[in-house]
């Protein structure tokens, strides 16, 4: 059997202030118990240990099984709870499924969302991102068009008032 990926096949996992869970763990259950459920290191089904402790950068490789509905449990090298997202798993196509609300800790996705079964491929995501980074660049531009406006206007009204200055010194 092949395995398709998590959410990300090196998930990546921050602190509270944005720096890299190093030395943290990641334990999986299945979805919303506390029994335990294999993950696997790579496609071949290469098994994970129980508890997989994050690299130095906060990462660890992922693979799902996409018959399993999981729980993510991650953990500071102290042993306090970072996160705890039940509903997790991968389909056959690579894309995943979230099924519970989760905002994601890897410092690079956030998936805020009701509490609706989501879909997203990584094409889905890739795109909504562009989508949105391009709808910001956009509307920054015209933010800024309306200021280079309202600025000419200014210089223009200012320079304006300046030769009728002029003028009624030099008539004067």
């Amino acid at each position: 059997m092949s395995y398709p990926v998590s959410p990300s096949p090196i998930l990546t996992f921050l602190d509270a202030n944005g720096d890299p869970l190093s030395g943290g763990t990641l334990s999986t259950y299945v979805s919303g118990s506390s029994t335990y459920v294999q993950t696997f290191n790579d496609p071949a089904g290469t098994l994970n240990p129980s508890v997989i402790t994050l690299d130095a950068a906060g990462r660890a490789s992922v693979y799902l099984d996409p018959d399993i509905v999981y729980r993510f449990v991650v953990a500071a090298s102290d042993g306090s709870l970072v996160m705890d997202r039940s509903g997790i798993y991968a389909l056959d196509d690579g894309s995943f499924r979230i099924a519970s609300r989760l905002t994601s800790q890897d410092g690079s996705v956030t998936l805020v969302q009701g509490d609706g079964v989501i879909d997203l491929s990584v094409s889905d995501y890739v795109t909504s991102a562009v989508g949105t980074e391009t709808a910001r660049a956009e509307a920054a531009e015209a933010v800024l068009g309306d200021r280079i406006t309202q600025e000419t206007t200014d210089r223009t009204t200012a320079d304006t008032a300046l030769g009728d200055r002029i003028t009624a010194e030099e008539t004067a």
